[in-house]
């Protein structure tokens, strides 16, 4: 298990709330909804993460399959469901959407696999 973490922050910048996205190797990763003046709903998180690109050396999009898929190499697919873990102090619900979306990425996959 590698460990990686990927975390979004948030800071007050005058009446608006900047984001950013971070990991421990520097990357720099593109996203959108930069500011606001609220903080995100679960909708906009969601976006977020889904939509952020930059990573793993080129434009693969979103923060949960893409990782997924690009460790398949030498993995069972089944063994990376739970690879990828999001949680957070101030949103309840992503740890559940994204089990859910793991869970319904490996029977992509194997639908897939098996066409």
């Amino acid at each position: 298990m590698t460990a990686d973490v990927i975390s979004i922050r948030a800071r007050r910048w005058g009446k608006r709330i900047a984001y950013r996205i971070e990991d421990e190797y520097g990357t720099r990763f593109r996203f959108k909804r930069k500011r606001s003046t609220r903080p995100l709903s679960m909708g906009e998180l969601i976006a977020m993460i889904d939509g952020a690109t930059g990573h793993l050396g080129g434009d693969r999009k979103g923060l949960t399959s893409a990782y997924r898929n690009y460790n398949l190499d030498g993995c069972d697919a089944a063994d990376l469901v739970e690879f990828v873990t999001v949680t957070s102090d101030f949103y309840p619900e992503p740890q559940a959407y994204y089990g859910e979306e793991a869970v319904a990425w490996l029977a992509s996959f194997e639908a897939e696999r098996a066409t």
